[in-house]
């Protein structure tokens, strides 16, 4: 156990969790911390802790401070709140976002491999984003489905069309920036109309419309987030709709990773229609 500033009187499990298990511990003197606990050790909290203190350090996003770290348990520092942001949260969302995607990096790619969901997230340096794109995530991860036995052979067939065409369907030429890589609901933590922070990233630079792709495909905020998001960053040329359709096949393949067949029609559906 590591050392604490005070015991340990009440542990409450927590949503969540892919990497691991997550508690609310509250301590004797009134504060409280979040725990993840990975009894099975398998690395993905160091990586988490990494990555969290990388985006602390940028300061564009609110995550929560590392306290301690090893492989088999992470505390953080609990930054309170509910899932989900609406009004003035979401508008400070699109601003924290908006800033985030400020951040130029050297290329498409990160430092060190990251984790989605608890999966593996190859990150070597590309400075081509369609290639990228295409062998570091797509292919990537219809690979790590199908050796789990979670992709069909039919659609993975589609996903490898689909990578063929990058070139063409992501030729817009963005520049490679920070991004989050999860924003999903689960992952933006408010408390009525403030902003609580962020957890759980999959941290890399790609193109900034990564983060759209799965803020729309989720349903993560209302339309106002987007007025305030377009308006600090304002959408590059071309058919943005199309382009985050084509990068919402990601998201959907780490679904199909994870949880198999529920996901498969949707993932199916949006490759026919990108290849019709």
């Amino acid at each position: 156990m590591h050392d604490l500033e005070g015991r340990v009187v009440d542990r409450r499990r927590l949503a969540g969790g892919s990497v691991a298990e997550v508690e609310r511990w509250t301590l004797d003197d009134g504060s409280s911390l979040v725990a993840k606990i990975d009894r099975g050790r398998g690395g993905g909290l160091l990586i988490e802790a990494r990555m969290l203190e990388d985006l602390g350090r940028r300061g564009a996003l609110a995550v929560p401070t590392v306290i301690a770290v090893d492989a088999g348990l992470l505390l953080v520092s609990d930054l309170g709140g509910r899932p989900g942001a609406r009004g003035r949260a979401e508008e400070e969302a699109a601003r924290a976002l908006a800033a985030l995607h400020e951040i130029e990096g050297p290329a498409f790619g990160y430092d060190y491999d990251t984790l989605i969901g608890g999966l593996p997230q190859a990150n070597d340096y590309d400075p081509s984003w369609p290639r990228f794109y295409g062998d570091r995530r797509l292919g990537a991860m219809a690979a790590e489905a199908r050796a789990a036995g979670r992709l069909p052979d039919e659609i993975a067939g589609r996903v490898d069309r689909l990578r063929g065409r990058l070139d063409r369907e992501l030729d817009h030429r963005p520049l490679p920036v920070l991004v989050h890589g999860d924003v999903w609901s689960g992952n933006v933590l408010s408390e009525g109309d403030e902003l609580r922070g962020f957890v759980d990233p999959a941290l890399h630079y790609a193109d900034a419309e990564v983060e759209l792709a799965f803020i729309e495909l989720f349903g993560t905020f209302s339309r106002r987030f987007h007025e305030v998001y377009d308006a600090l960053h304002p959408p590059r040329p071309g058919d943005r709709a199309r382009r985050l359709a084509v990068l919402q096949v990601q998201p959907l393949l780490v679904h199909v990773r994870l949880f198999g067949a529920a996901y498969h029609q949707a993932l199916d559906q949006l490759l026919r229609r990108l290849l019709a």
